[in-house]
């Protein structure tokens, strides 16, 4: 894998979506949570932020799926959000902070993070058969 700076426990994160709501995830989570780094300028990440929605929307009860938008203001990622029609929770990042506890290049990259704030997938760039490992981890972590 391309630079990934492996992770393998994720601290507790409370953070506020640009919707205004918080979501908690890492560590004493109430939900797994699905984290997606991206940018809105990346070819790989407008392939991946919208196949990652369609494929997991159906377990927005059970998993927290978080986007988080390095360099990205609120305002920004609602307009692409809208026009993307993406239904997970998106998180403004625009001094890359965020970004920086979890990598130091490149994106897309995600992250399936259980409520004991254990990584249990990890990957980074895009290929759209890296859907059918998310799924089989989002599998093993809701059983």
């Amino acid at each position: 894998m391309e630079n990934i700076k492996k992770t393998h426990h994720i601290r507790a994160f409370d953070v506020k979506t640009t919707k205004g709501t918080n979501v908690k995830f890492g560590e004493g989570s109430d939900k797994p949570t699905l984290l997606v780094l991206f940018t809105t300028w990346c070819s790989s990440c407008l392939e991946a932020t919208p196949a990652i929605s369609n494929k997991f929307k159906h377990l927005k009860d059970k998993i927290n799926i978080v986007g988080i938008g390095r360099e990205h203001n609120a305002a920004e990622l609602e307009e692409w959000s809208n026009k993307e029609g993406l239904s997970y929770d998106l998180v403004e990042d625009p001094t890359r902070e965020l970004f920086h506890e979890f990598a130091n290049l490149h994106v897309p990259r995600m992250y399936l993070i259980n409520t004991d704030g254990n990584v249990t997938y990890q990957d980074v760039n895009w290929h759209p058969l890296m859907l059918d490992d998310m799924e089989d981890a989002i599998n093993k972590v809701l059983k």
